[in-house]
């Protein structure tokens, strides 16, 4: 039976130094070593390093796109920052199906800077990488296909499932 995954691209603007301008950048999110999102406990999660959209996950049987982003950035991000993302009006970003009828939906949102206090974060995930536009070309992707990817690239930033023309795109939306 084919899945739906969603996610959405956080994009906001930052200084990078104390004397530096604001510069609009990508909060990826780096998958951490830990999954707790199973019934059996802590295990080992999959792919780990690798570096997705601010928040992604897989839909739920019966909810449609919209609510599974909803479901997810709430799990993923809390209350309060999924709350802050809906109100800042999501474009979609990416849609792909995939050869196996999978579907993939990936919304971005410019919010505030603010947007990083509130966030949260848990022990399944490694973090947030700031990304800036002249980061991509160095980027690495990678799909379900790329097998032991991660471990070789821990020290790399590598986009997991999102292709970095997506990431290049939401760049231009915000310019």
């Amino acid at each position: 039976m084919p899945k739906t995954f969603v996610g959405i691209l956080i994009m906001t603007k930052i200084k990078l130094s104390a004397d530096g301008p604001e510069e609009l950048v990508a909060l990826l999110q780096r998958r951490g070593k830990i999954n707790t999102e199973n019934g059996d406990g802590f295990k080992w999660q999959s792919f780990a390093g690798l570096c997705e959209v601010t928040s992604y996950g897989k839909a739920e049987i019966g909810e449609t796109p919209d609510q599974a982003l909803k479901r997810e950035m709430t799990e993923e991000l809390g209350p309060k920052a999924a709350e802050i993302i809906l109100a800042s009006d999501p474009k979609k970003l990416y849609e792909k199906t995939e050869p196996d009828n999978d579907q993939i939906h990936i919304w971005t949102a410019f919010c505030d800077k603010d947007i990083l206090k509130d966030i949260r974060l848990d022990i399944s995930t490694g973090g947030v990488e700031i990304v800036l536009e002249k980061d991509l070309p160095a980027l690495k992707y990678a799909s379900f296909a790329d097998k032991g990817l991660a471990e070789k690239h821990l020290d790399n930033l590598v986009v997991f499932e999102t292709p970095i023309e997506a990431i290049q795109k939401a760049f231009e939306l915000y310019k």
